[in-house]
């Protein structure tokens, strides 16, 4: 076989793969922006309150996240807002807003939201999100409304999914495996 070189053609030169570093350049950033939540999760990592804690972070602070997340060099990470109940925050909507500002940054921003209403929806449309997640720990009301601890959640969370695709969002759908849930709503 003549080496394409010797033969005078040119040698294509390999790709190189570029590899991120994820020490400087995460892929996803997931910011617990409140522990205020209406439930009551059997699971909950965040420990949810009723009410906000007092050093969450301001709406400066998370802004000044978003825009440093906006500038990190190679793909921008993306920026999940979730709690608690993201939609506890009264400024959810400035800071979702901040996302349009910022161009790069702002076409990757997800919210994990567990009760979405039309108005909010169509707010957090409006400012260019378009992904959300929420829970389902249950395939029949019983199970997910044990885990979650309030009654006729499941429906509200089927009510929901419904929602937000109707508002055009890309719809995630999040489930903890866990011994409440895992044969039922009696757990194993």
């Amino acid at each position: 076989m003549t080496d394409p070189a010797v033969a005078g053609q040119s040698v294509p030169e390999p790709r190189a793969r570029r590899a991120t570093s994820f020490d400087r350049a995460p892929r996803l950033v997931f910011w617990e922006t409140t522990k205020a939540c209406p439930l009551a999760c059997v699971h909950c990592r965040a420990v949810a309150q009723r009410d906000p804690a007092s050093d969450e972070l301001s709406t400066e602070e998370g802004k000044a996240i978003i825009d440093e997340l906006a500038g990190v060099p190679g793909p921008t990470p993306v920026l999940i807002l979730t709690g608690g109940d993201c939609l506890q925050r009264r400024d959810l909507g400035e800071l979702t807003g901040v996302r349009a500002e910022l161009g790069r940054a702002g076409r990757h921003l997800a919210l994990g939201l567990p009760q979405p209403e039309p108005r909010t929806l169509s707010m957090l449309h409006a400012n260019g999100v378009r992904t959300a997640s929420l829970s389902l720990d249950g395939a029949v009301a019983e199970t997910h409304d044990q885990v979650r601890q309030v009654p006729g959640h499941f429906a509200d969370t089927i009510r929901a999914i419904g929602l937000l695709k109707e508002h055009g969002f890309e719809v995630q759908v999040n489930s903890a495996v866990m011994a409440q849930n895992v044969q039922g709503a009696g757990g194993p």
